[in-house]
């Protein structure tokens, strides 16, 4: 039902930008729920993104927030990308990406967490179906974070246990 409301939000936005005379969306996506790695660790996402042509300009919109969930053996990890830079999509993945800010736990006891900026790229595969059943492909999310001089790296990607993301792509755009 959720997806049902949000695609049909997106129609809408699309008909009211055309409608306007503004730009139609060439691709979209977005998404929120929890996804596992393989070596179980588990991520909360939530994120959206749009790419416009105006003019012959595209211009992308969006934001994107990914908590990798602390337990005993696995530390808690926030990264945050406010301003979605680049957009790419075609038929079922989109990667999109944009300046990031990553949020690591302090390194000794009663520390302050460490705060880096640097860069966030996100792939996602939109391959579950509304009203799909137990044994039907899980949706893939996966974030790849690295600073300036690369010499601080974090990869997550797993499988959408809980939760959707949604690729769409119009008039088969979206590169």
């Amino acid at each position: 039902m959720k997806k049902i409301i949000t695609v049909s939000l997106v129609a809408i936005s699309a008909l009211v930008f055309a409608q306007q005379g503004g730009p139609a969306p060439v691709a979209a996506t977005h998404g929120r729920g929890v996804a596992q790695s393989e070596d179980g660790r588990r991520g909360e996402f939530k994120f959206e993104a749009v790419k416009m042509m105006r003019e012959n300009q595209a211009r992308v919109r969006g934001n994107a927030e990914f908590t990798q969930v602390r337990t005993e053996t696995v530390p808690g990890v926030k990264v945050s990308v406010r301003e979605v830079a680049l957009l790419g999509a075609q038929g079922n993945v989109a990667e999109f990406g944009g300046p990031a800010i990553i949020i690591l736990p302090p390194a000794t006891v009663g520390g302050q967490p460490r705060r880096v900026e640097g860069r966030a790229n996100f792939r996602v595969v939109d391959r579950a179906q509304p009203n799909g059943g137990a044994d039907q492909a899980k949706d893939l999310y996966r974030i790849h974070f690295e600073n300036q001089n690369q010499s601080l790296t974090f990869d997550f990607q797993g499988a959408v246990q809980r939760g959707d993301l949604v690729v769409r792509v119009n008039n088969g755009g979206g590169n």
